[in-house]
């Protein structure tokens, strides 16, 4: 069993953010079970972290899965480093470690980099404390993430009773006292304005009764230790740091990304579909140096809605700072370390809420505890504190709260600025399939998006960058001229590209916005003056409502960069006609041109149903035209994946 008066190691491998997430979720519900947990690492940062030197060491990692089977951007080193054959089989035998492996069953290498991973540490030596974890994604990460969670701290400490914090000694303050003392110091303000979305929400008493079960206080989280020191200064104040340029083999990032303008934007969608709006943007990257190919996809950092950040800052009483500038670092002797891109040098207040906090984010059991503390009203610090995960869903979950929306419904809840900024995610960028060739407008990059909107039971709900995105774009859509700019970067894709050679055959499945990579590779072939055969598979409700790229798409048929252009119109008729009917219709050519002519299939969109159902599709096409049992044809499919002649990009 393991030692708990050891410390636990937390590593991760995250690509969107995800993995490191839950990474230093894990470490926080450490620290309140005081287990000695110093830091959350990069999987990039194993050999330096002092782990190989322990004498005897914990390491839970939690890894996802990229591309085809490959580690991460901050896990590739870590990779290189463990699978080398010259290691001796008792490199790692002073560890105990576990691994949660994070993946999509909609791909053939599910969890591929957790499970190689689990079994490479076990061939150097490391013994597991805890079984493998494989969370799926295509059907939600909470899942499968919870169970495993919920196992994971008894396989670690034994027994959870025997780590939770000691009672408060008489003479110490309890946590409620040190936010009394906090909150008394501390101006009354007006809490107008109001959330827009406050009237739809239903609050914990109107859900669940005013009967209150008081928390037992032994099981109550310590006063929520801040990660981060911050200084505000004044408005006039100049703070001596720089920005360093990034090199210009890198060029832009996430953390540096260049302000791209709206040079065009149209609504691919037509006023018949009310519902549901597509929308493209050009966006003028001359002068940026940066360049792309078909398959890329655009970062774009997106801004929090004014409205919600004016409602935080007014709830957190820091309207009287809002322009100042703030110095924000990592606190030295936190216990629980800072992970992930440092806060700019030089930003105000104001900034920092509306760009570098995801102010939507759903927030996880443990930022919500981290709350409770911060409540004067008994009543409200049992709410927020209530556990079990029925009611945690129900309340949260099932309305998709924010952190802005708890405050609104907890009005009680003073949480102070130091550890608002430790609760809150960062703000991920978001990302969309370029829908152009450089070979076409070189200056020019187009994306093109669904504007989000939705009703989560009874609670109107909009896209975070979609619709600020779709506000930027009003005065061209309306005619106008506008000098709005869009921060992006781009980032390659890996295995989401055009063939070298221009002739082989592409099948090309995309319905709804999943055809905008292939609009780009289309310009390209045409550019190319490519004679190759290229069938496209598009899909969409009606042809009056959501044709996207129609002109495009018929103009490419016409000229021949198309051989063939199937399009399935769902809600045409009174039975659903989708994709695969298409690819099962014309499995002929689809076999030629994948089993006996060497060509590639290309997958883009939902990977929910559609991707399934596109490669049930496949499977028949290779059992009737190919003569093969199920289980040769999917073989078959997976060879064609290991070649990268299968491709998907795919989204849930």
């Amino acid at each position: 069993m393991v030692d708990a008066s050891k410390p636990l190691y937390v590593f991760y491998g995250s690509q969107t953010g995800c993995a490191e997430s839950i990474a230093e979720r894990l470490q926080s519900d450490a620290i309140e079970r005081n287990i000695n947990c110093p830091e959350v690492r990069p999987l990039d940062a194993f050999e330096k972290s002092g782990v190989l030197q322990a004498a005897n060491a914990t390491v839970v990692i939690v890894c996802s899965t990229t591309g085809n089977g490959d580690p991460p951007g901050n896990a590739e080193k870590f990779w290189r480093f463990i699978k080398k054959r010259a290691h001796p089989a008792t490199l790692l035998a002073n560890l105990e470690f576990t691994v949660l492996g994070l993946g999509d069953t909609n791909y053939d290498k599910f969890c591929h980099m957790g499970k190689s991973i689990f079994r490479r540490m076990k061939d150097l030596g490391a013994v597991s404390f805890y079984d493998l974890g494989c969370a799926d994604e295509a059907m939600g990460l909470e899942d499968s993430v919870e169970p495993w969670i919920d196992g994971f701290w008894p396989a670690l400490v034994g027994v959870i009773s025997s780590s939770q914090p000691p009672a408060p000694s008489a003479t110490a303050p309890t946590p409620v006292d040190a936010v009394v003392s906090l909150v008394q110091a501390m101006d009354t303000v007006s809490l107008a304005p109001s959330l827009p979305s406050l009237p739809y929400l239903t609050s914990f008493t109107n859900m669940f009764g005013t009967a209150t079960q008081v928390p037992d206080t032994a099981k109550l989280p310590r006063l929520a230790e801040p990660s981060f020191a911050v200084s505000l200064l004044a408005p006039t104040d100049a703070i001596a740091a720089t920005v360093a340029q990034v090199a210009t083999d890198t060029l832009y990032s996430a953390a540096s990304p260049f302000p791209a303008t709206i040079a065009a934007a149209r609504y691919l969608t037509t006023p018949a579909s009310a519902d549901r709006q597509v929308l493209a943007l050009d966006l003028d990257i001359s002068g940026s140096g940066a360049t792309y190919v078909p398959g890329d996809v655009v970062g774009i950092n997106c801004p929090n809605d004014a409205a919600v950040v004016d409602y935080l800052i007014q709830r957190l009483q820091l309207s009287a700072f809002q322009h100042h500038r703030v110095q924000i670092a990592p606190v030295a002797s936190a216990k629980k370390k800072v992970a992930g891109m440092p806060f700019p040098p030089s930003a105000t207040l104001r900034d920092i809420f509306s760009t570098q906090l995801d102010l939507a984010a759903l927030p996880k059991k443990a930022t919500l505890r981290g709350l409770a503390v911060h409540c004067l009203d008994a009543d409200e610090r049992a709410r927020l504190f209530k556990e079990g995960a029925a009611d945690f869903k129900r309340f949260v979950d099932d309305q998709y709260l924010s952190i802005p929306e708890v405050l609104a419904l907890f009005q009680s809840c003073h949480p102070p600025l130091d550890v608002m900024l430790s609760l809150v995610p960062r703000l991920s960028p978001r990302y969309y399939s370029v829908a152009s060739s450089p070979l076409v407008a070189p200056s020019h990059v187009t994306v093109a998006f669904t504007v989000v909107r939705y009703t989560q039971h009874g609670v109107p709900r909009t896209g975070l960058c979609s619709t600020w995105l779709h506000a930027l774009a009003q005065p061209l859509l309306a005619g106008a001229t506008s000098s709005a700019t869009v921060p992006l970067f781009f980032k390659p894709a890996t295995d989401f590209v055009l063939p070298e050679d221009p002739e082989l055959p592409l099948v090309l499945v995309g319905p709804g916005t999943g055809v905008a990579p292939f609009v780009g590779f289309l310009q390209h072939r045409a550019a190319q003056n490519a004679t190759t055969p290229m069938h496209l598979f598009f899909g969409c409700r009606r042809r009056d409502h959501d044709f996207l790229f129609q002109e495009e798409l018929e103009q490419f048929a016409a000229t021949g960069t198309l051989t063939s252009l199937a399009v399935a119109f769902s809600r045409a008729k009174e039975e659903k006609h989708y994709v695969q009917h298409d690819v099962v219709r014309d499995g002929a050519v689809v076999y030629r041109r994948l089993a006996l002519e060497n060509g590639r299939v290309y997958v883009c969109g939902d990977g929910m149903h559609m991707a399934k159902d596109v490669h049930e599709a496949l499977v028949s096409v290779f059992e009737t035209h190919g003569g093969l049992t199920r289980d040769e044809a999917d073989a078959r499919l997976k060879q064609l994946t290991a070649e990268m002649r299968y491709v998907r990009d795919i989204w849930c």
